[in-house]
């Protein structure tokens, strides 16, 4: 128990090197003890304890993977280091075939002025943060000795660093600015906030152009060194060159070098292959080690997924997002219809008539529900695509050559829900709750019972129809009513007036347009009639689950796009 006190082990731990008694006594002790201890015990969930087996099989195997992997990327990344570049924003150095042959300088005189020049207002803001918030008494002793180190900046000095008229000018103003400031803090001993603000923007405009000038500076040095590198290689390893970027946290994003090797590459600021930035690394062994990683994971997924980039990211990340839309469900979330003429096998079209309606809304939707007969599966990519676009849900219906689908894809573009008419009905866990897709109405009592099993909070239709089948009470609504009532869920009919429509438009009324329902059959939104000789869409949102109307009128926030 002494032992596990952290507060008590400097203390008792003198003690017992000035008692032998004690010592003695201890060790007895353990001596003692540990003849006669079981294994060490782990503790269960349930709070049983079980034996720690020291042989611990499980253990062993991922213990013998990490060693194994780690031989593997240091044999694999061998054939991938023909060219690399190492910069850390100060040093920039070259290796070939994993040995390094250069390592140059990219800040000059210039740019440690400049930076310095810059750091005075900075320093000066740093040094009365905790004052004018009331934390500290005046820093009286820093102001001082800030006021010494800055009177040795001489003029002179700027001349010799900056050699310019207009940066030696820029960076006299900074000095003498803070000098006065400095020197009235002290005298009064006191700052106001309004000072302070007052002061760090009027140092802007001078350190905005010592900003502008550093970068000039660095990214020239930089790339002059880079193209004595390129000049010594063929072209296979040029365009196999790898750039290995080290860096603290905060300048990670827009870092200068980033941008400037992203424009020399031809490759994303954010891309991870070529262009790796090693964030915390300060030594190149290190990056090296991480280049190691990167290609060995690169291959690994590629291998196991078909993707590259599958392990470039928490390998749980899918699973994770899966499992905690289950578990943080949106206790609300604004649902969509877009309800449109649709021409069969115009996919383009009938896509930009539904994204137009979109980017003319107020609000993109968490869900937008969409027709049948909208897309054909030659063009389902241009669906995913409209699902990352707006980070929504997608729900359509689908036409393939032999059948129809329908299909919900989530805001990444996966599609996550595929219900044909030989699967049945199908549930899926989203951000907006569970989620149902119906191909059609009545259900057999089977496929009625695996749905109610799965206890959905929505339920959507998409359909093509343009009138209401025999036996449906109030057309759509009534079997949008109808599907509330058996699942106690909200519902989603959506519907289309396609070419298909045999009718006239006169009998296309109130019964056809598409519908959204509480749990409770309330109408949360309800479309207009449409005639299809027009290109006219319809979207529609409430709150899921939450009726905004107790009335069978029109929902309030009817969105028309034309």
């Amino acid at each position: 128990k002494i032992q596990r006190n952290p507060a008590m082990s400097i203390n008792m731990s003198t003690f017992v090197s000035k008692s032998p008694q004690f010592r003695r006594d201890q060790l007895a002790f353990h001596s003692k003890s540990k003849s006669k201890s079981p294994l060490p015990v782990r503790t269960t969930r349930d709070n049983k304890t079980t034996p720690q087996n020291k042989d611990d099989v499980f253990k062993d195997i991922n213990d013998f993977f990490t060693s194994s992997y780690s031989v593997a990327k240091n044999i694999n990344v061998k054939a991938h280091q023909k060219a690399v570049i190492i910069c850390d924003g100060a040093f920039v150095s070259f290796y070939k075939d994993g040995k390094r042959v250069d390592r140059a300088p990219i800040r000059d005189d210039k740019y440690e002025g400049y930076k310095s020049i810059s750091h005075l207002p900075l320093t000066i803001y740093v040094i009365f943060l905790n004052y004018i918030a009331g934390k500290i008494d005046f820093p009286k002793k820093e102001v001082q000795e800030l006021i010494s180190k800055t009177k040795k900046i001489e003029l002179q000095q700027l001349v010799d660093r900056f050699h310019e008229p207009a940066k030696i000018k820029i960076n006299l103003h900074v000095v003498s600015q803070s000098l006065k400031f400095l020197e009235s803090a002290l005298k009064n001993e006191t700052v106001t906030k309004v000072e302070l603000l007052a002061f760090c923007r009027d140092m802007v405009p001078a350190i905005k152009e010592n900003l502008m000038s550093a970068v000039t500076s660095t990214v020239e040095l930089c790339h002059k060194e880079v193209c004595k590198f390129k000049a010594t290689l063929t072209e296979e390893s040029w365009n196999d060159v790898r750039v290995m970027l080290m860096g603290p946290h905060m300048p990670r994003k827009g870092n200068t070098h980033t941008q400037y090797f992203s424009r020399l590459l031809n490759v994303p600021e954010e891309e991870d292959h070529k262009l790796i930035y090693c964030e915390g690394t300060e030594d190149e062994e290190a990056a090296m080690d991480i280049l190691a990683t990167n290609v060995t994971d690169t291959e690994a997924g590629c291998a196991f997924f078909g993707d590259p980039d599958t392990l470039h990211s928490d390998v749980l990340s899918v699973a994770a997002r899966a499992y905690l839309d289950k578990v943080f469900k949106q206790s609300s979330a604004s649902v969509g219809i877009v309800q449109l003429y649709t021409i069969i096998g115009d996919d383009f079209g009938n896509l930009l008539r539904a994204r137009n309606a979109l980017v003319g809304s107020v609000q993109v939707p968490d869900l937008i529900c969409l027709p049948e007969g909208l897309v054909t599966e030659t063009h389902l990519e241009k669906l995913t695509q409209m699902a990352e676009e707006f980070k929504a849900y997608v729900a359509c219906g689908m036409l393939t050559c032999d059948s129809s689908h329908l299909i919900l894809v989530d805001p990444t573009g996966q599609v996550i829900l595929d219900v044909s008419e030989t699967t049945g009905p199908l549930c899926c866990d989203t951000r907006v709750g569970k989620v149902s897709l119906l191909n059609k109405w009545p259900l057999s009592q089977e496929e009625a019972d695996s749905i109610k099993n799965q206890n959905p909070d929505l339920v959507i239709m998409p359909i093509g129809i343009s009138f209401p089948r025999e036996g449906d009470q109030n057309g759509l609504l009534g079997v949008a009513r109808a599907i509330s009532s058996r699942f106690e869920c909200a519902v989603i009919i959506v519907n289309s007036v396609s070419e298909r429509s045999t009718i006239h438009f006169s009998e296309l009324i109130e019964e056809s347009v598409s519908v959204i329902v509480d749990k409770n059959g309330h109408i949360l939104a309800k479309g207009i009639p449409c005639d299809f000789s027009f290109e006219i869409a319809t979207i529609l949102q409430a709150p899921l689950l939450s009726p905004i109307d107790q009335s069978d009128g029109y929902c309030p926030h009817l969105i028309n796009s034309h």
